[in-house]
């Protein structure tokens, strides 16, 4: 019986152990930077297949014309020599265009993203018309995908391509490799960030301490910001440039969903809200345990590092991905600090110890009047007592 209910406690341990490594695997993404046909880096797009095998598609982009633009995945993973070399849209099941087309849509059929009258614009979607991993729907079938800004806004209706005009912007879609490997760094007591606006306005900075017991002080101070509550996360790779959307989403390494106050979250990234004042200034002082500055699954340090984001709005800590946190306006890429072990600033320990035993006495001389002290203390007791038993 005995040996039945030891089996059965390795077997509980095995599938707990099991269960874990499951949650622990990190969703499939791609990731890609648009640019124009001259070259320049106008921003990025990351995707990430979640849970339920649907995608979310994450834009942020820059220097282009103001308006609405037809967005789309199309069927070649190649923008050279011209863009026309990402061919048609992404229609493995070929129907029709347009998401409104009742003979549609393509697979790569996207809403439209909206292009501020500053050239920025974000852009969220989710679709479940691909995937990331393999499959029938996999973006990384024989010749990979691409995605493309057009020059016009897509009518959604009109096939083949909504008559969303010219090619203006194109990123060739690459595959995250999941889970990342640890980056070669010791491990870190202390890192830093600095926090700037998309027209490199340094508007804050960020220090992370490695605490004894593992966890992560956080603290934030912000300035020339929106007053009110804002968002704010850890993001997945360390780049903010040449659009916040190089930051990818939040770090996530085990695929749960966002929200402090979600049952099925936190993201490793998620943070408490970011309060400024009405003059600009705000703090952030906070304790986390999801994620650490040394090697690890949740080591801010992996291959390609991390970044901190400010957004727009208050997170609601709930709402899946992002808490409905809105734009990002300020962005920091977390930079190594000092190596765990290292003795720097107030807990160095000095060239000489102070001399607390009166002027012109070293510590030697103190250890060495300590030792005989005890000695002749020593002494001293041991011949009371043989007084004591001689007197008896």
């Amino acid at each position: 019986m005995k040996k039945v209910a030891c089996l059965l406690v390795v077997l509980l341990l095995a599938a707990g152990a099991g269960g874990a490594l499951a949650q622990s695997k990190a969703p499939p993404q791609a990731k890609g930077e648009f640019k124009t046909a001259a070259g320049e880096s106008v921003g990025n797009v990351t995707m990430t297949q979640m849970p339920n095998g649907t995608v979310m598609v994450s834009v942020a982009v820059r220097a282009l014309p103001p308006g609405e633009h037809g967005i789309h995945i199309h069927a070649v993973g190649s923008c050279a020599p011209t863009f026309a070399a990402a061919g048609a849209h992404y229609n493995p099941a070929q129907h029709q265009h347009g998401l409104e087309n009742p003979n549609g849509p393509h697979a790569g059929d996207l809403p439209n993203l909206v292009v501020q009258s500053s050239g920025s614009g974000t852009f969220t979607a989710i679709t479940d018309r691909v995937t990331i991993a393999a499959g029938p729907k996999t973006i990384f079938d024989a010749d990979g995908s691409a995605l493309v800004i057009h020059a016009f806004m897509d009518d959604q209706k009109t096939d083949p391509t909504g008559n969303s005009g010219d090619r203006i912007a194109c990123a060739v879609l690459q595959p995250v490799a999941a889970p990342q490997p640890a980056a070669q760094l010791p491990a870190q007591s202390s890192a830093t960030a600095e926090f700037k606006t998309s027209v490199g306005e340094t508007v804050g900075n960020a220090t992370l301490t490695q605490n004894a017991d593992g966890s992560v002080r956080l603290q934030v101070q912000a300035r020339g910001l929106p007053p009110g509550q804002h968002g704010i996360h850890f993001h997945q790779f360390g780049a903010c440039a040449p659009t916040f959307g190089a930051a990818g989403e939040h770090f996530n390494p085990m695929g749960t969903q966002h929200g402090l106050e979600n049952p099925g979250g936190p993201h490793a990234g998620d943070l408490p809200i970011l309060t400024v004042g009405s003059d600009g200034a705000g703090a952030l002082d906070t304790t986390t345990r999801l994620v650490t500055l040394s090697p690890g699954e949740a080591s801010l340090f992996d291959a390609d590092g991390s970044a901190i984001i400010i957004h727009a709005f208050m997170d609601d800590q709930k709402t899946d991905p992002s808490g409905n946190s809105g734009a990002r306006i300020a962005c920091a890429v977390v930079r190594p600090g000092t190596p765990a072990g290292a003795q720097t600033g107030a807990g160095q320990q000095p060239a000489q110890l102070p001399n607390t035993g009166g002027a012109g006495l070293p510590w030697a001389a103190l250890l060495a009047l300590a030792l005989l002290l005890l000695g002749a203390g020593a002494l001293a007791l041991r011949g009371a007592r043989r007084h004591d038993r001689s007197s008896s």
